[in-house]
């Protein structure tokens, strides 16, 4: 299964800026860029505003149908609980291995740090708005593929 774990662009308290909204165009033109299959992806996203836009934004400019909105991406866990939640829906749900997840931060750096306890390594990466962190269960890979 592939994670990208990406974080919302910046926002003030009535949601994505412009720069956050720029911000978000280059993370789904870099997304889009990757030739990801819209028929296999499943799209993510905490219901906070400012994630909720950049949802519809990587929506809109990849052609997706729609995108979930799940509480435990901002859920006060501090993104401990975000791999295996993500595990858990691929598997009830029978769903395609390459998931989006929309989040904030502390909860992105968390789960990589929780994810990266996990495969045994340590890993500890500052997660920038708009950045993109790929999870790869397959190879055991994280890595940070893109920021703006």
């Amino acid at each position: 299964m592939q994670l990208f774990l990406v974080r919302h662009g910046h926002a003030n308290r009535f949601g994505l800026t412009y720069y956050g909204r720029e911000q978000m165009k280059a993370v789904a033109g870099f997304l889009k860029g990757m030739n990801l299959s819209a028929s296999a992806l499943r799209l993510l996203t905490s219901p906070r505003m400012r994630a909720l836009n950049s949802a519809s934004i990587i929506q809109q400019d990849l052609c997706l149908s729609d995108f979930f909105v799940v509480d435990w991406l901002d859920d006060g866990a501090g993104g401990y609980r975000i791999m295996e939640e993500v595990e858990h829906l691929s598997d009830q749900l029978n769903l395609s291995s390459v998931f989006i997840a929309i989040s904030h931060q502390p909860e992105i750096e968390n789960a990589l740090k929780a994810i990266g306890q996990h495969f045994g390594r340590d890993f500890h990466m500052y997660a920038t708005r708009g950045s993109i962190h790929l999870v790869d269960t397959e190879t055991r890979m994280l890595t940070k593929l893109f920021e703006p």
